[in-house]
């Protein structure tokens, strides 16, 4: 492996003294080097966010919950008495064909 130490070398010589950079941009400063006065702030975690939606989320009012069940009793309400209102209108028609069948002429 006879390569010149110039052409291997990953690092590169930076001064006089012979230290060698960290990275291959050093004068790249880093984001907290950048911006001094606040710490890094990082994106939060899944497990955080889930606790916030939760938090954020509001059960319903006990006068929504009245409105609602209100509006489904007067619904079953209806429904019951139109139900009541078909089985009349059945049993009418029933009635209705028994006595054309018994008014029909037999005889031909």
């Amino acid at each position: 492996m006879g390569a010149s130490p110039e052409t291997s070398s990953k690092r590169t010589k930076i001064s006089a003294s012979g230290t060698y950079s960290s990275s291959s941009n050093p004068e790249t400063p880093s984001s907290y080097e950048y911006n001094t006065t606040s710490p890094i702030e990082r994106p939060k975690g899944q497990k955080e966010a889930k606790r916030k939606g939760k938090a954020n989320a509001t059960e319903p009012s006990s006068k929504a919950v009245h409105d609602t069940i209100s509006k489904k009793v007067t619904t079953m309400e209806k429904l019951a008495q139109l139900k009541e209102e078909e089985n009349i209108l059945k049993k009418e028609e029933m009635e209705f064909k028994a006595m054309e069948f018994i008014m029909s002429d037999t005889s031909k």
